[in-house]
């Protein structure tokens, strides 16, 4: 793993007093890009919103010691399920608030 990746897993692990877990076999993983503070995607546990997130929604994500708000680039593959990440902590929109080529 480069170490860009291991900074950016660090970012998305860091301690904020969310509740972290594990990645399980049927859990979803999401890219998501935070609307301000890192400039790229992290990734994060769909939390209790899995089946109403989608490429697009915007929602609700802890970044350091705050929440963000922060748009779904999509859903994440190859995530190890030793990997500890945060959870998306509230959906704001569950239909996309861009398209599928803004997120891209």
């Amino acid at each position: 793993m480069g170490k860009g990746k291991e900074v950016l897993k660090e970012i998305a692990i860091g301690l904020c007093g969310v509740e972290k877990g594990e990645v399980k076999r049927d859990e979803r993983v999401f890219e998501v890009l935070p609307l301000r503070g890192v400039g790229r995607s992290l990734s994060y546990l769909e939390g209790d919103f899995g089946s109403e997130v989608q490429a697009g929604s915007l929602v609700r994500i802890p970044l350091g010691k705050r929440v963000e708000l922060g748009i779904v680039v999509g859903e994440s593959e190859g995530v190890e399920e030793t990997v500890r990440l945060k959870r998306i902590v509230g959906l704001v929109q569950p239909f996309p608030v861009v398209r599928r080529e803004g997120v891209d």
